[in-house]
């Protein structure tokens, strides 16, 4: 994409973890085990993820096709922003979280799953997508992504450039999406 940028104006959002209304994988993977009251979790050990409601990252792309810098062969940064909730939020956090929105009072029981198990499962759900005709939330490409303990990003540059500042919180927006 940079060689072409002197033709092809481009800029670049990268967002993580993406939920709110619409969200097909992530917030409806984990209700079922929070509301049992027994969340799995890839791994062993603290595990960091970045987060941004879909409000948010609608706000950022507007922001940035509006003020972003573009793409430029000679300037690898200029025109790539992160964005997030500007927080870090571990698994514990995120299934405690989504708990109270629940309104339930303790968070779920968090039980690691060894990472070798989580690879065997998410193939495993892949066949039985394929021969369902679905796409199950949990397949290799995620079982990738699971296996890096610090899924995080800065949205440092954002800030700066785009003035994007996150207005829906984790709280409040998995409430938003429990009541509903």
């Amino acid at each position: 994409m940079r060689d072409l940028s002197d033709r092809v104006p481009a800029t670049i959002v990268r967002p993580p973890i993406v939920y709110g209304p619409g969200d097909p994988a992530f917030v409806p993977s984990l209700l079922p085990m929070v509301r049992a009251g027994v969340v799995l979790k890839a791994g062993f050990g603290p595990r960091g993820y970045s987060l941004v409601h879909v409000d948010d990252l609608c706000e950022a792309l507007l922001a940035a096709a509006l003020r972003g810098r573009r793409l430029a062969a000679t300037r690898p940064a200029d025109g790539v922003y992160s964005v997030s909730d500007g927080a870090t939020h571990t698994w514990d956090d995120l299934c405690g979280a989504l708990a109270r929105a629940l309104g339930r009072r303790g968070g779920p029981l968090v039980l690691p799953v060894p990472l070798p198990l989580v690879g065997a499962v998410a193939r495993g759900a892949e066949l039985v997508g394929r021969l369902r005709g679905g796409h199950p939330a949990l397949n290799r490409d995620k079982a990738v992504e699971l296996r890096s303990a610090w899924r995080t990003c800065s949205t440092e540059r954002a800030r700066r450039e785009l003035g994007f500042v996150p207005a829906v919180g984790l709280e409040e927006g998995l409430a938003g999406l429990v009541t509903r």
